[in-house]
């Protein structure tokens, strides 16, 4: 593909990009201004909630009129006024004063009237025997319970006192304290005007949106003035079941044939539904009105950029491309410590783009030939921590025969303790001078175990090795040589005091998510400060020279680590003054397999 088509699919990946990074912008601005609006219809649901519960709160005072007054409760418990039939009429009388005050003080209420069990009926006005039938007819289509005792009938036109209404009728049970059966039947009539006039007021405080209030039966407000179809209705009634039995309240819904965010909120004292929903549409056209100014911004730069592309195309593509086939020539690769050779000219580099390129080209070999530098560097740092380890191996295998000489001696003579000591030293000897770089885990923790056993001997009763790693992980596992001695004895020189309390090491092992080996090896101490701790992860971390003579062990084996593994690992230190230090090793994992391979 030649150099031209490149730069216009360049250009038509910038469109592209573009084109993305509005969609994307026009996302989040969605999701933000849906949520926006869901959280205010939640809102507006729980203000209509409790406006609601306010016009019902009138019904109340009529359910429990016979908690107030005794004689109306006896009135509604007995059935004879033969017992005593002034007292029965006087009764009745103030049944029915209290019914009229109580209307007369309700803000909606027009009219209430309770029917007995037994079919007595007491009202604040005249009612017919019809209005009874018919209100007791849809007091039997529920089945009543204590904690359900209100149910909202149909709107419709009642004349009331000669003077027409329109009217909702709520119906409500009367319950006595101790009987399971109602003593009587609450029929209410409010005016439906004043209560849709309190709906109009709050749908001139929600205009973002609409809302509508309705049942199980029928819609009895909606600020969209459009008549929704019978069928169109049947569905929304279905889509408010389907979701009361999934548990939501707000998704997308077809409303008036439109699709709406919607947010349900059902009253659980009245049954009704109140829906706020909103057209997903309006919300996309309010967003992209307010994205015009990206849009444009967006289209300018589009706009500045296909200029720019026609100008480098038609100036900048030939001589690129003469430099393209001179580089190739140059850029031969090198052998893997060879020094990389710096693009040269005989004539002087312009101050443009391609003089650019080649002034890159040239840093870029001179940070390569930097990198190469270090990397001697670091390769002459490892052997030079090797090689301080040696120095604590003087004339190691001397040593190590000698030491069995001594073990056979002291068994022969039967002196205690030496031959215990003497093999350990021994075994601790012979590992050292092994020419393995990596060992099997268990020969490592082996070898804190023999440095364990010559402490105890050293200290009885007061040193203690605790080590808690799975035999598949000591046998499979394979780590670099000699990192965990020095730890260990550093812990033990350094954390530990004089005091009565038994000194404790801790090892133990787990992995990581990403299949690292992690080893800790904790003491119960001294511990460090903070600062101590901060200054010792710092030196670890940068490989900075450590100030003290008891840093030098682990900044070595955390040298030896970062140089065998990579930077990824190395020492971690935490610690809780007067309490512990602990020194995380993380290694990465390796096979016998591995370890050959790498011979």
């Amino acid at each position: 593909m030649s150099f031209r088509k490149k730069i216009m699919y360049s250009f038509g990946l910038i469109l592209l990009v573009s084109v993305m990074v509005l969609l994307l912008l026009f996302g989040k601005s969605y999701h933000q201004g849906k949520t926006m609006e869901l959280e205010h219809m939640r809102e507006a649901n729980g203000q209509m909630s409790l406006n609601s519960d306010t016009m019902l709160s009138d019904v109340d005072s009529f359910r429990y009129i016979h908690f107030t007054d005794d004689k109306i409760r006896n009135l509604l418990y007995t059935k004879d006024r033969e017992i005593d039939e002034k007292a029965y009429e006087k009764s009745e009388e103030e049944l029915g004063e209290r019914l009229k005050l109580l209307v007369n003080l309700g803000k909606y209420t027009l009219r209430a009237s309770l029917v007995t069990t037994d079919g007595r009926s007491y009202s604040n006005t005249d009612v017919s025997q019809e209005y009874i039938d018919r209100m007791a007819s849809f007091a039997k289509r529920k089945k009543w319970e204590r904690n359900k005792e209100i149910m909202v009938g149909s709107v419709r036109k009642e004349q009331i006192n000669l003077v027409p209404y329109t009217v909702v009728s709520i119906v409500s049970p009367v319950w006595g304290i101790m009987e399971r059966e109602p003593l009587a039947y609450l029929y209410v009539d409010m005016d439906f005007r004043k209560i849709k006039n309190q709906w109009k007021r709050t749908e001139q405080i929600s205009k973002s949106f609409e809302f509508m209030v309705m049942n199980e039966v029928q819609i009895y407000y909606d600020t969209n003035q459009e008549t929704m179809s019978d069928e169109k209705v049947q569905q929304l009634k279905g889509d408010m079941t389907n979701w009361i039995k999934e548990g939501k309240t707000e998704g997308v819904l077809l409303v008036h044939g439109k699709r709406c965010m919607t947010s349900m909120l059902r009253d659980e004292n009245t049954g009704l539904y109140f829906i706020q929903y909103y057209p997903t549409v309006c919300l996309m056209k309010r967003i992209l009105s307010g994205m015009w100014l990206s849009w444009t911004i967006i289209l300018i730069i589009l706009a500045i950029t296909a200029t720019g592309v026609i100008l480098f195309v038609n100036h900048v593509s030939r001589p690129l491309v003469e430099l393209s086939k001179v580089m190739g020539e140059a850029a031969r690769t090198p052998g893997e410590k060879e020094i990389v050779a710096l693009y040269r000219t005989a004539e002087p580099v312009q101050n443009d783009e391609v003089g650019q390129m080649i002034n890159s080209y040239n840093e870029m070999a001179k940070r390569i030939n930097d990198k190469i530098m270090k990397e001697y560097v670091y390769q002459l740092r490892q052997k030079q921590t090797e090689l301080r380890m040696l120095q604590f191996q003087i004339n190691p295998h001397f040593l190590y025969n000698a030491l069995n000489t001594i073990s056979s001696i002291a068994e022969l003579q039967d002196v205690e303790y030496i031959p215990e000591i003497a093999t350990c030293l021994s075994e601790m000897f012979r590992y050292n001078i092994s020419s393995e770089t990596c060992v099997a885990l268990g020969r490592e923790l082996k070898q804190m175990e023999n440095y364990a056993a010559i402490q105890k001997i050293r200290f009885p009763e007061r040193f203690e090795l605790d080590i808690q790693v799975d035999a598949s992980i000591r046998e499979d596992c394979y780590v670099l040589k000699f990192i965990l001695q020095p730890v260990v004895e550093n812990a033990y020189k350094y954390a530990f005091t004089k005091k009565g309390k038994k000194d404790r090491i801790s090892i133990w092992s787990s992995k990581t998510e990403d299949g690292d080996l992690l080893l800790m090896v904790q003491d119960n101490g001294i511990g460090m400060s903070e600062e101590k701790t901060a200054e010792l992860n710092t030196m670890l971390k940068k490989e900075i020279e450590p100030k003290e003579n008891a840093r030098i062990g682990l900044r070595n084996v955390n040298a030896r680590i970062k140089n065998y593994y990579g930077e990824k690992y190395g020492i971690q230190v935490e610690s809780c003054p007067g309490s512990f230090t602990r020194v995380t090793i993380r290694l990465k994992v390796l096979s016998r397999k591995e370890i050959e391979e790498q011979i």
